[in-house]
């Protein structure tokens, strides 16, 4: 009997959800297991048990910030509350997220741990630290705080790791060149099946949460560094943020509008933009360049964006680092009937 721990619900909501979905259908078989998700919404028709998201959650990250642990990082007493009695029994156990691992660890010292690593930011962290982007607390605090749990998890002998993408296991294996560890995707092979239609605006867009602490960052780097070179030498370009937090970004006199969460089921003006997946440090499943490859829209992004896809040479995907940004989007929109009439 194997005791199952997710850090969400099955779904399609957020990323969270699909990498759930995404890691429940590896599973051949369920119903013997026990089950928790790390919910407040439940499963219809599902014998699940859930530990509740946001109970106590203010409390959780003031106290972990007090024991300079992950803010997110769940007890263990909660856990303790919603296992069942028999635990004696499990056979194995499936962390379906690291903040599970240490409260895991104290009540399951001597269970094999098979533990799901969503994000990998030991790699992130490297990158920043070479990097040096513009950066905020929040995020220092999370880069060397999961750093931390991370080494913690790989160093245990007892564990086999599960990582997103094939260059982050590598990455780890720079540490620990013994280390086992498995790939599982969570996005299926995608193939575009049609062109790509180029904007017929002077327009860009972000679409999706700008909340997340490594999806503010690069928003916070794209506004203050790269779009005022761009506006200057691409007067009248307008950026549009749509999604959870993306009101504070809002500076008119800048050109920069944010909206807020998008209510329709489509994409923003029909896709007529060049929408952007600043991404600088590779963190998160990437679900959002699926979402935009899928949809067929022009987007541009940086390696570090598309880690874990294979895409082909495309005129409307534009896929280069953050500091080739300002010149490749204005290479772009130059080869366009609408800039040059602008422009004259």
């Amino acid at each position: 009997m194997r005791l199952i721990i997710f850090p969400e619900i099955p779904g399609v909501r957020n990323g969270f959800q699909i990498a759930v979905a995404s890691d429940i259908a590896r599973f051949a078989n369920l119903e013997q297991d026990c089950v928790v998700c790390y919910s407040d919404h439940m499963v219809g028709g599902k014998d699940y048990l859930y530990l509740r998201r946001m109970r106590h959650e203010r409390f959780r990250h003031v106290l972990n910030l007090l024991r300079s642990r992950p803010a997110s990082e769940v007890f263990a007493y909660e856990l303790d509350s919603v296992i069942p009695l028999g635990r004696e029994s499990f056979g194995e156990i499936f962390c379906g997220e690291t903040i599970f691992y240490r409260a895991l660890r104290y009540l399951f010292p001597e269970v094999h741990l098979h533990v799901r690593f969503h994000n990998f930011y030991s790699f992130a962290k490297y990158r920043q630290d070479q990097r040096r982007f513009p950066s905020t607390f929040r995020m220092s605090y999370l880069l060397n705080k999961m750093t931390e749990l991370e080494s913690e998890i790989l160093r245990d002998k007892n564990v086999s790791p599960i990582f997103i993408t094939e260059e982050e296991l590598s990455f780890a294996r720079l540490a620990f060149p013994s280390l086992g560890g498995v790939c599982w995707p969570v996005v299926p092979p995608l193939i575009l099946t049609g062109p790509i239609k180029p904007p017929s605006k002077l327009r860009l867009v972000h679409f999706g949460s700008a909340s997340a602490a490594h999806t503010e960052v690069g928003l916070r780097f794209f506004c203050s560094v790269i779009f005022p070179r761009i506006i200057k030498d691409l007067p009248g370009i307008e950026f549009h943020l749509f999604g959870n937090g993306s009101k504070s970004f809002t500076a008119p006199s800048k050109g920069i509008y944010g909206h807020g969460i998008f209510q329709d089921d489509s994409f923003p003006f029909n896709g007529e933009a060049l929408f952007i997946v600043p991404d600088l440090f590779g963190c998160g499943i990437k679900l959002k360049i699926h979402d935009l490859l899928r949809a067929q829209v022009p987007f541009i992004t940086t390696p570090f964006g598309i880690s874990g896809y294979k895409i082909e040479g495309n005129e409307n995907i534009l896929i280069c680092d953050v500091d080739d940004w300002h010149e490749n989007i204005i290479n772009y929109f130059s080869r366009f009937a609408f800039y040059a009439n602008k422009s004259t």
